[in-house]
């Protein structure tokens, strides 16, 4: 049943997402389909493993599995998240798909400064480019 969690009020959350940083780089992996009590519980989440990340900027490099997805519903939590993760550092995102129905989501709805890529490795090539560090606190 990966995937689907138990949240405390009955509701079902659908979705997973995984961090782990690399220097000022935080990869996301995103697996299944996520319904909007999902993307809420990842929101906690995420706000939750950035309050001691200690990185004023940073970028992002998200890798979408074949049955990432949001269902209507949950875009609207979708587009808080992406800007939420602008608004708190995020300086350039790299975003890995397997399908272009991911990318219309992308494009059409969240309307952040993405790029898309089909390959991670030409994403990370991306990232690392278009990278200019800076001096960090950390």
């Amino acid at each position: 049943m990966s995937g689907l969690t138990k949240l405390g009020d009955g509701m079902n959350k659908h979705g997973n997402m995984f961090f782990s940083w690399e220097k000022d780089l935080l990869t996301i992996e995103i697996k299944g389909g996520f319904n909007k009590e999902g993307m809420e519980f990842w929101f906690s989440e995420i706000k939750k493993y950035f309050k001691n990340n200690g990185f004023k900027v940073w970028r992002r490099l998200e890798i979408w599995d074949e049955e990432a997805m949001v269902i209507p519903e949950s875009i609207e939590v979708g587009k808080l998240i992406y800007d939420w993760l602008d608004d708190n550092g995020c300086t350039l995102t790299a975003v890995v798909i397997k399908n272009n129905l991911q990318e219309k989501i992308i494009k059409e709805r969240f309307k952040s400064h993405v790029k898309i890529f089909r390959n991670k490795e030409k994403a990370r090539e991306w990232l690392d480019s278009a990278h200019k560090p800076l001096k960090q606190d950390k």
